[in-house]
């Protein structure tokens, strides 16, 4: 039973990805395999995280398009007003957000082809990444059924979205996934062994949602989410006959009985190649991946070396929640914050902190100040806002793994204020990330609003806010114009890093001073 169950959950991973609308890469082992992924309960608890927050802000999303719809008369006149178009463009960017948030969570966990154990642990990431699939289904569905018989609504939303990034013709390529014949009999298949999986009471999955308040919720609105994609698709066929005679004809579950018992049939554990295929095959409109530029082991105590504790790294990273939407040289924004060592030379300490702050402040912030150390044993100097939330990390690491181009920079403040602006970050630990980018809520932090938040008014430096799709936000390159533009210098420039024109593999130049200034007035100025 158990070697049936493992199967049946692989091939529901894979017919509900054909179903999906992006697809990451994965990686592939030298033989073709996929490689087993280490799940452990951090990993589990930030994932779970992550999906309530977004299935919440879909939900208010999905309200908001249907209000939205119902109280606009563009089909009346013909055509949409400025007004209208500024919150279709903000509803864009949160539906987006929240799809590439999803697409995110479930290549963080390896893709959908990778083994999991057959443990706690190895059920609850595959509840993760069903109920994750799921929820791409009905919400990719519910918006080209929203707007299925909205011939202005279409042209709107096919015109293209370029300051959010949104290319032309999205919703075309949103409707295509919903009617293509092929994926949405996948999604009947992959539905048909999702029953499958809990119609045996003594399966994994059966009893994770028997006794587990977290993941019994997830398991238990997946028929939910289900049903609401199938009506979605229904409603596109019925809005459009003329458009897609194959697929009408051919929705059937027999059909897709059919299919789900021939993936049973051919799908094996082991044949992880022919399923990245089939999976390569069907899921074409994966984004593009940047590569990281490699920095030697000389350059990287080069930049050690000029970096001082409250230096911002400005950063184009592939793989970060700042990438989505914002336009520019830059995007994400992390703070150097120095190693325990610098740290306790300086003297920072809570007393810092202003006064009136809780007991329960001092002592999370006396704890965070006194982690030298990641898990894996490198230095905790740099503080990031990303999906999972604010976060410590190593600065070498980012720079091993994730840096495509980077700018530092560093503040014109006094002593006193450095101090207090790397505490302000301090203080940001452990926030969620704001997944709508909106600097009015303050509960919740993206990676240049922690930045703003903690830096904006020491020494005269004034930030600037820019509106972008409804918010005031302020992006990295907001910052960067803001240093190249001040009357008065508010920031020197540390270095700037990027692919050297001149060498081979990737690697990366190091520019300093009036090289460094240069190459950056000429970066900004191609935008």
């Amino acid at each position: 039973m158990q070697k049936s169950y493992q199967r049946i959950v692989m091939i529901v991973f894979a017919v509900i990805f054909i179903s999906a609308c992006t697809a990451p890469q994965v990686k592939v082992t030298d033989n073709g395999t996929h490689p087993a992924t280490v799940i452990n309960l951090e990993k589990l608890n930030v994932g779970l995280q992550i999906l309530r927050t977004i299935t919440a802000q879909l939900e208010e999303n999905r309200h908001a398009w249907i209000a939205l719809h119902e109280r606009s008369s563009w089909q009346k006149r013909g055509f949409i007003t400025p007004a209208e178009h500024d919150d279709i463009e903000q509803l864009l960017f949160r539906f987006f957000t929240g799809h590439t948030v999803i697409w995110d969570l479930i290549n963080s966990y390896g893709g959908p082809h990778v083994r999991f154990a057959e443990d706690e642990m190895g059920v609850k990431a595959q509840v993760l990444i069903l109920y994750a699939e799921f929820l791409l289904a009905h919400y990719n569905t519910f918006l080209v059924a929203e707007f299925a018989e909205d011939p202005v609504a279409v042209a709107k939303l096919n015109e293209g979205f370029y300051r959010l990034e949104i290319p032309r013709g999205i919703y075309d390529k949103l409707r295509y996934h919903t009617t293509d014949e092929k994926k949405v009999q996948a999604l009947e298949a992959g539905w048909i062994l999702f029953l499958q999986l809990t119609a045996d009471p003594e399966s994994n999955i059966s009893r994770l949602a028997s006794v587990d308040s977290d993941y019994g919720p997830l398991i238990a609105q997946i028929p939910e989410l289900y049903q609401g994609a199938k009506k979605n698709i229904a409603d596109v066929l019925d809005a459009s006959p003329h458009l897609f005679p194959a697929t009408r004809h051919r929705l059937s579950s027999t059909e897709a009985a059919k299919l789900a018992r021939r993936f049973f049939q051919e799908f094996d554990d082991s044949t992880y190649a022919a399923r990245a295929v089939l999976f390569g095959r069907l899921a074409d409109l994966k984004g593009p991946v940047a590569k990281a530029i490699v920095f030697t082991k000389t350059q990287k105590k080069e930049i050690y070396k000029h970096l001082q504790p409250g230096d911002i790294i400005l950063t184009y990273t592939a793989g970060y929640m700042s990438n989505i939407f914002i336009p520019g040289v830059f995007k994400h924004a992390i703070t150097f914050v120095g190693s325990l060592k610098q740290r306790r030379k300086a003297g920072l300490g809570i007393e810092y902190l202003p006064e009136g702050i809780s007991a329960h402040m001092k002592e999370k912030m006396e704890t965070d100040l006194s982690r030298g150390h990641m898990k894996n044993g490198e230095a905790a100097d740099v503080i990031e806002a990303v999906s999972e939330g604010v976060i410590v990390n190593n600065f070498g690491m980012i720079m091993d793994t994730h840096i495509n181009r980077m700018v530092i920079l560093r503040p014109f403040i006094t002593e006193d204020e450095r101090w207090k602006f790397i505490l302000k970050v301090f203080s940001f630990l452990g926030n969620e990330y704001d997944f709508y980018f909106d600097f009015a809520d303050a509960s919740k932090q993206v990676c240049t609003e922690v930045i703003y938040r903690a830096l904006n008014g020491k020494s005269g430096i004034e930030l600037p806010l820019v509106k972008r799709a409804g918010h005031l936000t302020m992006s990295a390159d907001d910052l960067v114009y803001y240093y190249l533009g001040s009357d008065i210098q508010q920031f020197e420039l540390v270095l700037l890093a990027e692919e050297d024109p001149d060498g081979s593999g990737d690697m990366a130049r190091l520019l300093f001073g009036k090289r460094g200034e240069k190459r950056l007035d000429e970066l900004m100025a191609d935008m």
